[in-house]
């Protein structure tokens, strides 16, 4: 049916796809790698061989990948398609129309022929007849060749079931339109080789088998929770595995790690020392009576001739008994004990001394400050200067 077609018609839209597919350099064997569809219906677009094409919903679908493929306008492809194809049914139905007509009148002139025997010749009125013999067996077959076309045409019908079924499964099981992509991307990716970015593959260790991928394992933190520690007598020092507390007792949910059999030991001069393990796995508060040492003498014991002393002479005179004075220069805890060791005697000061406050006490007394360098000190007007350092604590004790 191609001898049917004009150069203009038939070749009209295979020069658009021709074209199209020649400025991106690119080969029928491209275009069906990436539309996934048979170069034979490519080649027959090209041609525009209609006839080689599949049912007509096929053949433009095919039609569509391949424009999109070469960055042909579809609408622009489709309509060409559709006019061409037009065009092409419009000469196949007058060619058919013809050869129906001639062949009906072969038929009607055999008809004419009165065969009344085998071999038997008839000469028609006009003279310019001619003869026609007609042999006896010949005459036997006509009857049956209505019943052969019949078959011919279930034949024809069965076969052409057959392959629009085909081109439908193939279509729907192997033909996938999400996997198509630009075509100049894909063209360039088949032309250049597969680059492995080393940045994001993970490091591999070489295996006689095989290769295993390795990864780093994110650091833990260590879990925190908080401990408070009361004791009775206060002020004492407690240490974790060693490790000091900032200020003495009570300690309220002071942060410290998490963990299994820690060491806490709580100490205050004069009396016993405590120490157990503990396990720090959660929060807690623990509470402590100190025991006071067996041999130590009683915090506030005096003599009998010191205390005959005060009873016949009363309160010693300051210049005699000594006096110091604590100025605040910057804000610290401080304690202050009537004697000459943390805990012993009278509590005079527990509290966090802000700056500006002053205080005088008479000697001996037992300081115990958290930042040495705001604290000044003098004695009977004798000046001592700073305890210490700023954020340095300090404890110490003062005698006349």
């Amino acid at each position: 049916m191609d001898d049917q077609k004009t150069p203009s018609e038939s070749n009209r839209l295979g020069d658009m796809l021709k074209q199209a597919r020649a400025s991106r350099n690119l080969e029928l064997s491209d275009v069906a790698s990436v539309t996934h569809v048979r170069k034979e219906y490519l080649i027959a677009l090209d041609e525009g061989r209609y006839a080689d094409l599949p049912e007509d919903v096929y053949a433009r679908n095919f039609l569509k990948l391949y424009a999109q493929a070469v960055g042909l306008d579809q609408s622009k492809a489709l309509e060409a398609y559709a006019r061409e194809r037009n065009n092409t049914s419009n000469s196949t139905t007058s060619n058919a129309t013809s050869a129906q007509t001639a062949s009906s009148s072969r038929r009607q002139t055999a008809r004419k022929v009165n065969t009344p025997s085998a071999n038997v010749v008839n000469r028609q009125a006009n003279d310019d007849d001619d003869y026609t013999v007609i042999p006896d067996n010949t005459r036997a077959r006509r009857p049956g060749r209505p019943a052969r076309a019949s078959v011919w045409l279930m034949n024809t019908l069965v076969v052409v079931l057959l392959v629009a079924a085909a081109v439908w499964a193939f279509n729907t099981f192997m033909f996938n339109p999400p996997r198509r992509a630009s075509v100049l991307n894909q063209s360039q990716q088949q032309t250049q080789p597969e680059q492995t970015n080393t940045d994001t593959v993970a490091p591999l260790t070489d295996n006689s088998s095989n290769a295993t991928t390795t990864t780093d394992t994110a650091p833990v933190t260590p879990q925190e929770v908080t401990l408070s520690v009361i004791t009775d007598p206060p002020g004492a020092e407690v240490t974790i595995d060693n490790y000091p507390f900032p200020t003495s007792t009570p300690i309220t949910n002071a942060p410290v790690t998490a963990g299994d059999e820690r060491l806490l030991r709580v100490n205050l001069p004069g009396y016993e020392p405590v120490e157990q393990a503990i396990n720090l796995n959660s929060s807690q508060a623990l509470s402590f009576v100190l025991v006071p040492v067996s041999d130590a003498p009683a915090p506030d014991a005096v003599t009998t001739s010191e205390a005959g002393a005060v009873a016949a002479e009363g309160t010693a005179p300051a210049s005699q008994q000594g006096e110091i004075a604590i100025s605040i220069e910057a804000e610290t805890w401080l304690e202050v004990y009537a004697g000459t060791a943390r805990g012993q005697g009278e509590r005079l000061v527990y509290t966090s001394a802000q700056e500006g406050a002053s205080y005088t006490f008479p000697l001996p007394v037992f300081l115990h400050v958290g930042n040495a360098g705001g604290v000044r000190l003098s004695v009977d007007g004798q000046s001592l200067g700073l305890m210490g350092s700023s954020g340095e604590v300090v404890s110490r004790a003062f005698t006349q």
